[in-house]
């Protein structure tokens, strides 16, 4: 996956506490991008626009905010 790391779009990674994915989860996803944010919500399972869907608004127009 090294081609990854030649994408330099800031990027945010949202993942939720519950997921399968978030439970598996042994190392730091942002370390095979150039410019990624990683946030983990609590509560939320994979889909944690659904779960959470206030904070998932929140986080998300911050992050296009700041670009």
């Amino acid at each position: 996956m090294w081609f990854i790391l030649l994408i330099p779009s800031p990027l945010l990674l949202l993942s939720g506490s519950e997921s399968w994915w978030g439970k598996l989860r042994t190392e730091d996803p942002t370390q095979y991008f150039q410019n990624a944010r990683h946030v983990q919500l609590e509560n939320a399972g994979h889909w944690v626009q659904h779960d959470q869907l206030d904070e998932f608004l929140r986080l998300t127009k911050d992050f296009f905010a700041e670009q």
